[in-house]
């Protein structure tokens, strides 16, 4: 596994989860390493291979949440059941409200995360299984320019870099690749007194 690719996935998903239950390496405590190693993934190899935890509790003691190392994702939900997503296997997985499904299983719901961050979390699963397989990871490629021709600019974005693809009209600036961080438009409102 490329360890400057993964440092780089680091970083922008630690930009991109906000949530106070979303733990990132480095920054992951060892108590909460130490509650989700024995609530969620007994099976995760050692610390040093665990990417990011989920903490899904009211009491964020890790008794259900999800946990992403090197190799796979492991999860718990509410009712105490297990999942396993191991990498090599190419199993379909995605979102549906708040449920998260494997192969059209329910496996577990995310009860205090904003649907942005619960596709921040797929979407870094996603690029971890391709870094581990050796394939091209999705969020950092650059789109294709057939997606343009095609009447789809943002196709393949990021929520975030599509902000940042257009101008205030609408208009592609081609400004927009992938690693770039989210940009802020700040709109004046002309009927706004001083």
């Amino acid at each position: 596994m490329d360890e400057a690719i993964l440092n780089r996935l680091l970083r922008r998903y630690a930009a991109l989860c906000r949530s106070k239950r979303i733990f990132l390496k480095p920054n992951i405590p060892r108590l909460k390493y130490l509650d989700a190693h024995s609530q969620i993934a007994h099976e995760a190899a050692d610390e040093s291979s665990v990417l990011m935890i989920y903490d899904d509790t009211f009491f964020r003691n890790c008794s259900n949440g999800i946990l992403i190392a090197k190799e796979a994702m492991y999860g718990r939900g509410r009712g105490g059941s297990r999942f396993i997503w191991d990498f090599l296997n190419d199993r379909n997985i995605e979102l549906n409200g708040d449920g998260l499904y494997i192969d059209d299983t329910f496996v577990m719901s995310f009860r205090y995360l904003k649907r942005l961050e619960r596709e921040n979390i797929l979407s870094f699963a996603r690029d971890i299984q391709a870094l581990y397989l050796g394939r091209p990871v999705p969020s950092l490629e650059r789109r294709r320019p057939e997606a343009i021709e095609h009447g789809d600019p943002l196709k393949g974005l990021h929520p975030f870099e599509a902000l940042g693809a257009l101008d205030g009209a609408g208009q592609e600036t081609g400004e927009a690749s992938a690693g770039a961080g989210p940009e802020v438009l700040i709109l004046e409102d002309p009927d706004r007194k001083p």
